[in-house]
């Protein structure tokens, strides 16, 4: 929701395609994301992006 109303995303193909190859991972749960210690609460933003620097890439 933004500002109280619904806030839709078009989604490209290649996102859909990403999406649908990880459901079967993650399609029981509430998140996409889940936190690993509280599979009930998101991954942290952080822990992405020292995932990201990790690999190499620079994160902004």
């Amino acid at each position: 929701m933004k500002m109280n109303r619904a806030h839709s995303i078009p989604l490209t193909d290649q996102t859909i395609a990403l999406l649908a190859f990880i459901k079967p991972i993650s399609g029981h749960r509430e998140f996409l994301f889940p936190a690993d210690r509280n599979p009930r609460k998101h991954a942290n933003e952080s822990t992405a992006n020292v995932a990201i620097g990790r690999m190499g890439l620079k994160v902004d």
